[in-house]
C-alpha cells in the first residue's frame, strides 16, 4: 500500500485484513509485523412514514393537543430491517423514548428526527446511522355552534285555519354568523332534504319542517369538517273558529261558550286562557258559563305551545217593551207608529202573526178598521202581540143590495173596546134624522122604517168617545 492517507478497500469488499511490517532500515533482518482487519459496515436506511413524512389530525377537543397513534411508524422507518436500533428526537436535540410513546401528544406542530443505527461490533467504531425527520400537525377542527331554538321554531303564521301550509319565512340573516363564530377561513355549505347544496341560505328561508345539515370545513385540511343540523320546525297554530257572535236573552238565559275547537281533537289537549275586554279572567277551563253580555276571548294554545285567539261577541237581547202605539186616521193617509224600548233587535208586522215583518216600526197606508200589531225580537228572545190597534176612517160608499159584500154602513175602526160610546147620526140631504146606530153593530143597512133609501148623498154626524168629531157625507148606490 504506497499511499496509506487514502487508502480505499477495493476488491476486499467489507472485511479485508491488512499487514504491517516495521523494518529496521540498518540491518533489513530487523523487523516486526502486524495485522489488522478493515471493516466496512453497511450504512441503515431510514424510510419515510409516508409520502409527505407528514401525520397529520384534526383537533378533537378544541384545545389543540392531540394523541397521534404512533405504533405504526417504527416498522414503516425499517421496512423489514433487523439488526438495527431507532433513536427519537425532539427539534431541540432531546432524546425521545424508544419506541415512541403511544399516544405520542403533539401541541399544534412538532417535527421529529428518527435516527436508524447498526448494532457495530466494532471496538471503539461509530455506529453507522441514517435519519428521517416526521412532521406532526394538529390541524384546527372546525366547530358548528348551534343556533338558538328560537330562531328554528314557530308556530305557523296563518291564524285562519283554512289558510295554514305549514310554511313560513325564517329570518336566517344571523345563521352562519352564529354557526362560525369567531372562526375564519372555514367553508360552509347547506345540504337541504331533497339533496340541494348551497353555499348559504336564503333570507328570508321559506321552507315547511325539515333538517338542513350544515358542513364546516377547514380547507387546510378537508378530512375533519364539523356538520350541525339546523332543525326547521313549523308547529301547526290550533284550528279553531275565530270568531262568534252569541245572543242570549235576558234576563233569565246564559250561554255556555268554548274554544271553537274545528279539527274534532279532544279539548284536553289544549289550555285555555279566558278573558273578558281583554281582561284575564283566571279561568283555564275548555268551556265558560256566561250571564252577561260582553267580548269574551280565549287564548287556545296546543302541546307545541302554539296560540290561537277565539273571540266571542255575547249579545243581549230582551222581549220588546212597548211604549207608545200612535196612530194617524181620518186621514187621507192613515198610519201606525210603534215605539218600542230594549236591548233586541226588533222587526214588526201588522195584522199576520207570520209576516211580512219589516225593520222600520213605522205602517202607512193603513186602511180604517181594527189592525193587530205584532213585535218580535229577531234573536228569538220573544214576541209582543197581538195587540189591536183601531185605524178610524168613515167609508165613502156602501152598496146594500144584499150581496153580502159592502151591505153595511158604519164607521171603521170602533168596537165594544174602542170608541165604544161614539155617537153615529145619518141623515139625508134635507137633514133629517134616518138612524142611529152603535159601535158595535153592523151598521145601516140604507133603510128607513123598514123601506130601502133610494141611491143617494147621505150625511153623518159623529163624535167619538176620545172627543174628537167628524161630519160628511157618503153615497148609497144601488
Amino acid at each position: 500500500i504506497a499511499n496509506t492517507t487514502n487508502y480505499r478497500n477495493i476488491g476486499f469488499p467489507n472485511v479485508q485484513t491488512i499487514w504491517i511490517r516495521a523494518e529496521n532500515p540498518l540491518d533489513n533482518s530487523c523487523y516486526g509485523k502486524k495485522t489488522f482487519d478493515v471493516v466496512v459496515e453497511p450504512v441503515p436506511t431510514a424510510n419515510p412514514v409516508n409520502a409527505s413524512n407528514i401525520i397529520r389530525q384534526c383537533d378533537d377537543d378544541q384545545v389543540g393537543i392531540y394523541g397521534f397513534d404512533t405504533s405504526g411508524i417504527e416498522a414503516a422507518v425499517l421496512n423489514g430491517q433487523t439488526g438495527v436500533n431507532v433513536q427519537y428526537f425532539r427539534a431541540n436535540g432531546a432524546q425521545l423514548a424508544s419506541p415512541l410513546p403511544n399516544p405520542f401528544f403533539v401541541n399544534v406542530t412538532e417535527t421529529i428526527t428518527i435516527r436508524v443505527n447498526n448494532n457495530t461490533t466494532q471496538t471503539g467504531g461509530p455506529a453507522c446511522f441514517d435519519e428521517v425527520t416526521l412532521q406532526f400537525i394538529v390541524d384546527d377542527l372546525p366547530e358548528a355552534f348551534p343556533i338558538p331554538v328560537n330562531k328554528t321554531t314557530f308556530c305557523d303564521d296563518e291564524p285562519i285555519p283554512v289558510d295554514q301550509n305549514g310554511w313560513i319565512d325564517f329570518d336566517t340573516s344571523t345563521f352562519q354568523s352564529t354557526l362560525l363564530g369567531a372562526q375564519t377561513g372555514m367553508l360552509i355549505s347547506y345540504t337541504l332534504q331533497n339533496g340541494t347544496v348551497l353555499s348559504q341560505l336564503p333570507n328570508p328561508f321559506r321552507t315547511g319542517t325539515q333538517n338542513v345539515l350544515v358542513t364546516i370545513t377547514n380547507p387546510i385540511n378537508t378530512s375533519c369538517p364539523a356538520t350541525y343540523s339546523i332543525p326547521f320546525i313549523v308547529n301547526p297554530t290550533p284550528k279553531i273558529d275565530l270568531e262568534e257572535d252569541i245572543v242570549i236573552c235576558l234576563p233569565e238565559t246564559d250561554a255556555l261558550i268554548d274554544g271553537g275547537i274545528l279539527d274534532g281533537s279532544p279539548s284536553t289537549d289544549y289550555q285555555y286562557a279566558w278573558y273578558t275586554n281583554a281582561a284575564p279572567m283566571g279561568i283555564t277551563t275548555p268551556t265558560l258559563l256566561v250571564t252577561t253580555p260582553n267580548v269574551y276571548s280565549v287564548d287556545v294554545t296546543n302541546a307545541f305551545g302554539c296560540t290561537n285567539t277565539r273571540v266571542i261577541t255575547v249579545t243581549g237581547s230582551q222581549i220588546a217593551s212597548i211604549q207608545s202605539i200612535d196612530v194617524v186616521d181620518l186621514a187621507d193617509i192613515n198610519s201606525i207608529l210603534v215605539t218600542v224600548t230594549g236591548l233586541g233587535d226588533y222587526e214588526f208586522a201588522l195584522d199576520d202573526v207570520n209576516g211580512p215583518y219589516q225593520s222600520g216600526n213605522l205602517f202607512n197606508n193603513v186602511p180604517m178598521g181594527l189592525h193587530v200589531i205584532y213585535v218580535r225580537d229577531r234573536n228569538g228572545c220573544g214576541s209582543v202581540g197581538p195587540i189591536t190597534v183601531p185605524v178610524l176612517g168613515i167609508p165613502q160608499y156602501f152598496t146594500p143590495n144584499g150581496d153580502g159584500y159592502n151591505d153595511y154602513w158604519n164607521v171603521k175602526g170602533v168596537s165594544a173596546q174602542f170608541n165604544y160610546l161614539s155617537r153615529i147620526l145619518i141623515f139625508d140631504r134635507f137633514g133629517k134624522l134616518l138612524k142611529q146606530i152603535g159601535t158595535t153593530g153592523l151598521g145601516w143597512d140604507g133603510t128607513f122604517n123598514g123601506k130601502p133609501m133610494p141611491g143617494d148623498d147621505y150625511w153623518y154626524s159623529i163624535e167619538f168617545e176620545d172627543g174628537r168629531n167628524a161630519k160628511g157625507h157618503f153615497t148609497l148606490k144601488r
